[in-house]
C-alpha cells in the first residue's frame, strides 16, 4: 500500500505496477518519499534552475534596480537533483558580476556604477544539462545634487572671509592664491555625527548626497540635521563654497561634502552619539554609500573610553582597502577631556580605540596665540595640531551655522581643529590624489610647526622629530607638506606589521618604577607602535604607563588619574574580541625597531595590599 505524499503539493507519486515521477521537484523545497516494499524509483534529470527571491526564472529577464539594492542582489543557482553544477558567465558585462555560493552577485557595490545597464548571460551545466539565462539590468543612480542656483557661481569673492583669521594663520589664503582649491578632483569629504544644514546657502553647492546615510531614520542619501549648529559648522570649516559672494570660504572650498548621521541617544535633553550599534559605524566608515570613492571620514567627536576591537576594525577595513586600496583617512578629534569637563576626569587618547590605532589621524587644538587650548586631550596618539581657540573668550571660529546664518561659536576647540585638518587634507589629496593613507600621516607629521616650543611636554625622537603628547609633531603646516609631496615625494616602501608576545609576569609594586624589558629583534623604520596588556591590576585609573624605545626616547602612554574604568582581568586579554586594553605611540616615527624596548609602569595613587601583576605583553608595530 506503498507511499505517503502531500495533497497539497503538485507533485504526485502513483502506486502501481507502473511508478511513475509526475512534474519536477520544485528546487526550494524537500521531499520524503518512503514504500513499505522494495521498489527501485528512477527520477529523470532535471536541468538547474535560477531563483530569484524564491521565484523561478525560465526566461530572460529584465531587472529595474535601485543603485543601493545592487549590494543586496543575489541570484541563486540551484541543481534540483543536488548536482554540482559548473557556472559560467558570458557577455559584454560579464566582468562585473562574480559567482559565490552558487549566486550571481555584482562585484563591485561600494563604488559608483560604471553604468546604468549592464547585460550578462548565465550558464549552468550539472554534467548532463545545460541552462542559460539572458539577464538585464537596468540601475537608477542615487540622487547627487542638482542645484544650479546663485550661490554656485564664482563672483571672486567672499563677503566675510575677513572674519576667518584660521585661513590667514594655517597659511590656506596664500594655497588659495595659488590656485590651490580642491577643485581638480573634487575630493569627498563625508562629516559624521548628527548631521547638518545640507541646505546653507554656503554648503548647498558643494553638498553630493549620494554618498550619505541617515542612520537614525534609516534613509539612503539623507544626513541633513536643521538644528546641528555644531556639525553644520564643521562642514562650512572644511568645505564652505569659495568665491560665491556670501558668507565664508572654506578650507578646500571646491571640495565635496557628505554626511553619515547617527543614531543619537537623548541624555538629560542633551543629545550624544550612540556608537554601540556597529551597524552604523560599519555604514559610517566601511561599507556605506559609495564608500570607496569617499576619500576623508571627519570625526569632531568623541566617547571617554573604548576598547572595544569591533568597532574601531571598520576604521581598520576602510583603511586597507577603500580609495581602491590606497586608504580612506579618518580624521578625529583628540577630545576636550583634559581637565575632565566631560569624563569627570582628565582623560587620554589612549584609553580610545578610535584614537590609539594605527590608521586614524588624531588632532589637539591651539589658541591663536599657539598655546594649547587647556580642555584638549592629552596623548601619544596625537599626530597634529590646528586651531580652536577656546582659552581667551568667545572661540570666533567663524563659520556656517543653523538657519542659513553664519558665528564663530558654533564649535570650538578640538571639534573645529579636527575639521581644518579634514580641510588641508582635502587640499593635499586633490593636489596628490595617489597618497596613500600612511603617505599622508607622513606627510602631515614630518612638515608640521613645532609651536609653544617652551612647554615642557616636548621631546626630541631618536629619528630627530619633536614630539609632544599636547601638541603631536605640531601645528598643521599643509603649505609644506604640498610642496614636499609635488617636489618628488617617493611613496613610503610598502608596510611591515611585526607582532611579539612575552609572558612577563611583573609584579607592578607601589610607587615605584616598574620596568619591563622586551627585546624586538625585526629591524625596520617605526611608523606606530601599540602594546596590549593582560594581567591582574584594579583600578587603572592609578597608574601611569610609559615607553622607552632603543634610541632612548622616553614617551607617557597614559597619565595616571587618567579616569580608566577598566580592570585588567579574564576578561581582559591580549587577542580578546570584545575587549583589549591597547597604549600605543606615534611619537617614535622614524626611529629603528630594532633592540631593548622599556615599558615602565607605576602606581601612583591610593596604595593598597592589592596584587598587581601584568602577565603578558603584546607588541604590534608598524612601520616600512
Amino acid at each position: 500500500s506503498g507511499f505517503s505524499y502531500d495533497s497539497n503539493e503538485k507533485n504526485t507519486i502513483k502506486n502501481d505496477n507502473n511508478l511513475t515521477w509526475i512534474d519536477f521537484i520544485e528546487s526550494d523545497k524537500g521531499y520524503f518519499i518512503y514504500s513499505t516494499t522494495e521498489q527501485t524509483i528512477t527520477l529523470d534529470d532535471v536541468s538547474p534552475v535560477f531563483i530569484y527571491n524564491t521565484i523561478e526564472l525560465t526566461d530572460n529577464h529584465t531587472f529595474n534596480l535601485l543603485e543601493k539594492d545592487m549590494k543586496n542582489f543575489a541570484l541563486d543557482i540551484i541543481d534540483p537533483n543536488d548536482d554540482t553544477i559548473q557556472i559560467t558567465l558570458s557577455g559584454v558585462d560579464s566582468s562585473d558580476f562574480i559567482i559565490q555560493n552558487d549566486k550571481l552577485q555584482f562585484k563591485v557595490t561600494n563604488d559608483i556604477p560604471e553604468q546604468t545597464s549592464y547585460t550578462v548571460t548565465v550558464n549552468a551545466n550539472d554534467g548532463n544539462t545545460i541552462s542559460s539565462i539572458n539577464l538585464t539590468f537596468n540601475i537608477e543612480l542615487r540622487y547627487e545634487n542638482d542645484y544650479d542656483g546663485s550661490y554656485d557661481d564664482n563672483v571672486g569673492n567672499d563677503a566675510s572671509d575677513d572674519t576667518q583669521w584660521y585661513l590667514e594663520d594655517l597659511g590656506i589664503n596664500t594655497l588659495h592664491s595659488q590656485g590651490i582649491l580642491g577643485d581638480k578632483t573634487n575630493p569627498i569629504v563625508q562629516v559624521v555625527e548628527m548631521g547638518f544644514q545640507s541646505s546653507h546657502p554656503d554648503l548647498i553647492a558643494n553638498v553630493d548626497f549620494s554618498y550619505g546615510y541617515d542612520y537614525e531614520l534609516g534613509i539612503d542619501g539623507n544626513f541633513t540635521n536643521f538644528i546641528n549648529s555644531h556639525g553644520t559648522a564643521v562642514a562650512g570649516i572644511i568645505a564652505a563654497r569659495g568665491y560665491n559672494g556670501i558668507g565664508v570660504r572654506g578650507i578646500a572650498p571646491y571640495a565635496r561634502l557628505t554626511g553619515h548621521k547617527f543614531a543619537i541617544d537623548v541624555v538629560d535633553n542633551r543629545e550624544y552619539i550612540n556608537i554601540s550599534d556597529e551597524q552604523s559605524l560599519s555604514y559610517a566608515w566601511f561599507d556605506g554609500p559609495r564608500a570607496n570613492k569617499i576619500a576623508i571620514s571627519n570625526n569632531s567627536w568623541g566617547v571617554c573610553e573604548e576598547y572595544t576591537p569591533l568597532r574601531s576594525s571598520y576604521i581598520t577595513q576602510g583603511a586597507q582597502t577603500l580609495r581602491d586600496g590606497k586608504g580612506r583617512i579618518y580624521v578625529f578629534a583628540a577630545g576636550n577631556n583634559r581637565n575632565g569637563n566631560e569624563c569627570n576626569a582628565p582623560q587620554s587618547t589612549n584609553l580610545n580605540r578610535f584614537l590609539n590605532n594605527p590608521y586614524s589621524i588624531v588632532v589637539a587644538s591651539l589658541n591663536r596665540d599657539n598655546t594649547i587650548v587647556m580642555s584638549s586631550t592629552s596623548g601619544a596618539n596625537i599626530l597634529v595640531s590646528a586651531y580652536g581657540n577656546k582659552d581667551n573668550g568667545p572661540a570666533d571660529i567663524y563659520s556656517t551655522t543653523i538657519g542659513g546664518s553664519y558665528d564663530g561659536d558654533s564649535v570650538s576647540a578640538t571639534s573645529a581643529a579636527s575639521a581644518m585638518v579634514s580641510g588641508t587634507i582635502a587640499l593635499l589629496l586633490d593636489e596628490c590624489p595617489t597618497l596613500s593613507y600612511r603617505d599622508v600621516k607622513y606627510l602631515l607629521a614630518t612638515t608640521a610647526t613645532q609651536v609653544d616650543p617652551q612647554n615642557s611636554s616636548w621631546i626630541e625622537n631618536g629619528a630627530g622629530y619633536n614630539y609632544s603628547t599636547d601638541f603631536g609633531f605640531g601645528k598643521v603646516n599643509i603649505s609644506d607638506a604640498i610642496s614636499t609631496c609635488k617636489g618628488g615625494y617617493n611613496s613610503l616602501a610598502q608596510l611591515r606589521e611585526y607582532e611579539y608576545e612575552e609572558t612577563v609576569d611583573k609584579t607592578i609594586s607601589e610607587y615605584n618604577d616598574n620596568l619591563i624589558n622586551v627585546t624586538i629583534n625585526a629591524s625596520f623604520s617605526v611608523e606606530w607602535i601599540g602594546i596590549n596588556f593582560e594581567g591582574d591590576m584594579t583600578d587603572l585609573n592609578d597608574y601611569s604607563f610609559s615607553l622607552i624605545s632603543p634610541s632612548g626616547t622616553e614617551i607617557e602612554l597614559l597619565h595616571a588619574n587618567n579616569n580608566a574604568t577598566l580592570d585588567l582581568d579574564d576578561s581582559v586579554t591580549l587577542n580578546n574580541n570584545s575587549k583589549i586594553f591597547r597604549l600605543s605611540s606615534v611619537g617614535f616615527l622614524g626611529e629603528n625597531s630594532s633592540g631593548n624596548w622599556t615599558i615602565k609602569v607605576k602606581k601612583e595613587y591610593n596604595q593598597s595590599s592589592n596584587t598587581h601583576l601584568i602577565e603578558k605583553v603584546k607588541f604590534v608595530i608598524h612601520g616600512y
